[in-house]
């Protein structure tokens, strides 16, 4: 079994009170809706691409930089599907994504 980590972060009162009527409503916990959410997130689940993508033009974030990080995105997916790249090639790809956040 791998190692666990802890994610916490701050979040108004107010928004966590409403956060934890509405999972008792749809009888999920928090721990399970923020693991949906993350695991999405790593898998490229595209409805939640969109979702994140409209979300970061919301942001602060030059339209440019974003522009160019969808597209590199895009990108490592079109090289995925035509080279059926490995872990360690993809894994290549994402580095260069996060050197290029930086």
């Amino acid at each position: 079994m791998s190692e666990i980590s802890k994610v916490s972060f701050k979040f108004p009162t107010v928004k966590c009170a409403e956060l934890a009527v509405k999972m008792k409503n749809d009888n999920a916990r928090k721990q399970q809706f923020f693991q949906a959410v993350a695991e999405a997130y790593l898998v490229d689940d595209e409805l939640f691409n969109k979702w994140w993508h409209n979300y970061l033009k919301t942001m602060k974030i030059p339209k440019s930089r974003l522009k160019a990080k969808i597209e590199l995105i895009n990108e490592g997916k079109e090289l995925e599907k035509d080279f059926a790249l490995n872990e360690e090639e993809i894994e290549n790809i994402f580095d260069i994504l996060e050197n290029f956040e930086d």
